[in-house]
Parts: C-alpha cells; structure tokens; sequence
C-alpha cells in the first residue's frame, strides 16, 4: 500500500530509502543512496515529489516500509535540487550515474568539498563495488593533524 512522502521527517526519509535500496539488492542503488542521504536534498520539501513510498517485502522475508528513488536522472535539473550547494550537485550526479550507469565526468565530480565529501565518495565506491563490509574506511594521523589546525584557527 503506497503512501505519501511527504508524511516523512527528513531523518524518516533517509531509514526508507535504505531500506528501499537494501530491497532492491543492487549494490549500486546502495552506493547512490549513501551518496544522496548525504547532501541536503532530503532537506527539500519538493523532494518527496520524486519517491515512492510503499511496503515491499524485505530481503528477510518481511513486510518493510521502503522508499525508491522515481527516476534518477530527474533528480539533478528537479525543483528539489533548485539551488543546492555545489558539493550537494556533484554528489547527486555521482549518485545518478551510479543509479541509471549513465557516465559522469569524474574529474568535474569526485571533488565535491572537503574531507567529509571525500570519505562519503570512497564509501559508495566500497558499497557499490560490493566490498563495503570487507574495508574500513578510516582517517588518518594527517587528517588529525588539518583538523586540529583548523579548529585552532576556529577558536
């Protein structure tokens, strides 16, 4: 029974669209969800406009609330995606690429803004290439070192 997205909290929305991508058991579809839930779309009162919202039956045999991206590739020229900050585009077109398999210039989107932009990015590559649970993707003594820089300067 399909229900209406818009009843969602943005947090609501993220737990849905996981489940829908663990239902729809493509690595791929994980890897753009983890990318998308990242960015402030869910945010965006419009974006609801673009999911589906219904119970499916889980990969565990179960009845679960999922949520499914519509169609991908109307989520970057979207009115939900109106004025999103540049790193938040880059990572909807990687998600989109990922999604559809359309091709996106890697140089002009792997570089989305800063540490946490990057670690989200080798995140959806670890899910979509199937290795997620075999890699920890974890930071280093040199990422320490710029952040303690940086909240100094903070202070």
């Amino acid at each position: 029974m399909a229900t209406s997205s818009t009843a969602y909290t943005p947090d609501q929305l993220q737990e849905l669209l996981v489940a829908g991508a663990v239902c729809t058991d493509r690595n791929n579809v994980r890897a753009a969800v983890h990318l998308i839930t990242f960015t402030s779309l869910l945010h965006r009162q419009r974006f609801s406009e673009l999911l589906d919202v219904d119970d499916v039956d889980g990969p565990d045999g179960l009845r679960t609330t999922a949520a499914f991206v519509r169609d991908w590739r109307a989520l970057p020229t979207s009115a939900a995606a109106d004025r999103l900050a540049s790193g938040d585009q880059r990572l909807i077109a990687l998600a989109v690429s990922l999604a559809t398999g359309e091709p996106v210039s890697l140089a002009a989107n792997l570089a989305a803004g800063g540490h946490a932009y990057a670690r989200r990015i080798i995140e959806a590559i670890a899910i979509a290439t199937g290795y997620a649970e075999h890699y920890q993707i974890n930071p280093t003594a040199k990422l320490h070192e710029l952040l303690t820089a940086r909240d100094a300067l903070l202070a």
